[in-house]
């Protein structure tokens, strides 16, 4: 044989087997941790501390109690959000400071000598207590720190506790701090305090999730840009204050998702520019969405039953659907689709407002404008119990204790280019609230055509009915 040929040969052979090698070490290890009758996520954390970087530790069935740190990248997963269990006690700064509850064995007596300090000298505040708070005080049931290309999955994540009246610690059930994770098909449930928090300079996509039975905010997004957080497809009820609440300069985007059960606002975000797009809004007790501070979101394709969106700067609020089934709670006094400051520079367009008694409130406090020069209320579809602008003026409170007054209300005309008419749905029956053919407007590009199905994949969890009913039992005590 022609040497030069066998030279080449050997030559690929050795090549084709440096590629093949190479390929063999870039497969991600897997590891399995199964409960084995102990049920103890310590076996969980010892595989993930040992594990390379870019694993796969998969999760058997089973509940597995403590708290999970990862600050490596791996994939986490489940046998399915109804197979694989983790669950860590909240314990409140009162059981840790009065009782050592949560306090391992082994710190016990360490723990009771600076005890008796916070309790009878400092009565709960000062540095022995702070150090107490800091060492033994509430951990995340699943946090991942410091870390990208994380991969949650296939599991059900609840903090159950002792459920604080009228008032909560901001402790999170989940904590995800300058992470990269993608989040899918996952159950956060059953929180006796927050839900998930994601800060700093993440890059988070949560979808197909449920988050449910939390005593406070179900989200917290405090994302710093350049952080980019998506969630989408997701359901969010049974939550305290908020379905979620997000703040700072990282690019959010809600999507897709459902919001219901809430006992203050669906959305509030404060100081951000959030898209809020296609989610349906319904059982929530004040606003749909609430804004607060500078803000320039975009929200659109969005279906509120018996709720709003109110606040906000400079937001463009377009092609969303605000229907009324219920009527309003007794938090919502105007019973509007839309509520913004008159000073604000927002741009309201293409909605249709079905059944509310106002379609836009205008509020101000203090010396009472005489023109809305800034008003872009256009080519709206209205059909409201009473007029469909108002403003809202109240006179400025000379100091905090001084009652507020009642609001002066005064109609504002309908600007040109929005129609006050009857509106009829396709289907409303079938929950299809897509405009009928027959409702007759120059422009048929209004309200929201692209919006989450209102039907839920998630049926109600156990360690949701059991906080839901705790929170209930709690809040109904002495009233």
């Amino acid at each position: 044989m022609n040497r030069a040929i066998v030279l080449l040969s050997v030559a690929f052979l050795w090549i084709s087997g440096a590629v093949s090698l190479a390929a063999a070490e870039e497969t991600p290890k897997i590891f399995r941790v199964d409960a084995g009758g102990q049920e103890d996520s310590s076996s969980i954390q010892a595989v993930i501390d040992s594990a390379p970087a870019g694993s796969i530790v998969r999760i058997g069935p089973g509940t597995f109690h403590g708290t999970i740190l990862i600050r490596k990248p791996l994939t986490l997963e489940g046998a399915g959000a109804d197979r694989t269990f983790l669950s860590a006690n909240w314990v409140s700064l009162r059981e840790l400071i009065l009782e050592g509850k949560g306090v391992p064995d082994k710190d016990k007596e360490a723990f009771d000598k600076l005890q008796k300090i916070a309790i009878e000298k400092e009565k709960g505040e000062g540095p022995v207590t702070m150090q107490l708070i800091q060492t033994y005080g509430p951990k995340p049931t699943l946090a991942v720190k410091e870390t990208n290309e994380v991969v949650l999955r296939g599991m059900s994540i609840s903090m159950p506790g002792e459920v604080q009246k009228g008032s909560w610690q901001n402790s999170p059930m989940t904590l995800l701090e300058n992470a990269g994770t993608t989040i899918e098909n996952c159950a956060f449930v059953g929180s006796a305090v927050e839900g998930v928090e994601i800060k700093g300079a993440s890059k988070v996509t949560m979808q197909k999730c449920l988050i449910a039975g939390i005593r406070a905010s179900g989200i917290i997004v405090k994302a710093a840009s350049p952080s980019t957080v998506t969630i989408s497809d997701c359901d969010v009820r049974g939550c305290g204050y908020a379905g979620l609440q997000i703040e700072g300069t990282g690019a959010v985007t809600v999507t897709r998702c459902r919001i219901s059960k809430v006992d203050f606002h669906g959305i509030r975000y404060d100081n951000a520019s959030p898209t809020i797009t296609g989610n349906v809004f319904s059982d929530v007790n004040r606003a749909g969405i609430y804004l607060d501070g500078k803000t320039q979101g975009k929200i659109s394709e969005n279906l509120f039953f018996d709720c709003g969106a109110a606040g906000g700067t400079e937001d463009e609020i377009f092609n969303n659907t605000f229907v009324r089934k219920n009527g309003p709670s007794a938090a919502w006094h105007d019973f509007s689709a839309m509520g913004i400051s008159v000073t604000s520079k927002g741009k309201l367009h293409h909605n249709v407002i079905s059944g509310y008694n106002h379609a836009l409130v205008l509020y101000s406090t203090g010396q009472k404008p005489l023109k809305f020069e800034n008003l872009n209320f256009e080519e709206n579809l209205c059909q409201t119990v009473k007029s469909a602008i108002i403003h809202s003026h109240r006179a400025e409170q000379k100091n905090r204790y001084e009652p507020r007054s009642e609001p002066e209300i005064v109609d504002v005309p309908l600007p040109e280019g929005n129609w006050q008419r009857q509106v009829q749905f396709t289907d409303p029956e079938h929950d299809d609230f897509r405009l009928s053919s027959q409702v007759e407007r120059p422009d048929r590009n209004c309200g929201a055509t692209k919006h989450a199905s209102q039907k839920s994949p998630w049926p109600e969890q156990a360690a949701e009915r059991a906080m839901l009913k705790q929170i209930k039992e709690v809040e109904s005590q002495n009233r």
